[in-house]
């Protein structure tokens, strides 16, 4: 089965952090595995890089320790390595520098290589997958008033890709809890 959704960090963090702790909802986590183990769902490096930022083991939080322990590797995108991803990551930085709605600083955030964003974009293009974020349009956006903060859905709109809710994903995927 090929690939229908990317999922940001945030459709991992927040719900572990709010919703759907690993004690309270123990099938969210097992299905959202399964769909992963079967390819209807993926992610990136840069969003494990920003789920996995403790080194010691004594500092690593229980979703770092269960991203490390069942995470398929089959199921997280390599972007340095895929020519398309790169160019459409190229593509990406382009719109955000020749856009007259954001700023300087919201070029420098996107641009720095770390920032995963562009990245899930740049994937969900190259792939044609839906991406799946928490962020909100960013409301207000102006030519009269730059923004300092690209949002994933605003820029997805521009570069072609569809973003949705975690919550619209589970009801396509029939991820239950």
């Amino acid at each position: 089965m090929k690939p229908r959704y990317i999922i940001d960090a945030n459709a991992f963090i927040k719900p572990y952090r709010e919703y759907y702790a690993f004690d309270l909802a123990p099938g969210y986590w097992e299905n959202l595995l399964a769909l992963m183990s079967d390819g209807c769902i993926v992610t990136i490096d840069k969003v494990m890089d920003e789920i996995c930022i403790a080194k010691e083991s004594d500092k690593k939080d229980e979703l770092q320790l269960w991203t490390e322990s069942n995470i398929p590797a089959g199921a997280i995108i390599k972007t340095f390595v895929d020519p398309a991803i790169v160019a459409e990551y190229a593509n990406v930085i382009n719109y955000i520098h020749e856009s007259q709605l954001y700023t300087e600083v919201a070029l420098r955030n996107w641009s720095n290589g770390t920032t995963a964003d562009p990245w899930l974009i740049a994937t969900a293009k190259a792939y044609n997958l839906r991406l799946v974020s928490f962020e909100k349009p960013n409301t207000g956006l102006s030519r009269n008033t730059p923004s300092k903060n690209a949002k994933i859905p605003d820029v997805s709109s521009n570069c072609g890709v569809n973003c949705c809710s975690l919550f619209d994903m589970m009801r396509s995927c029939k991820l239950s809890l």
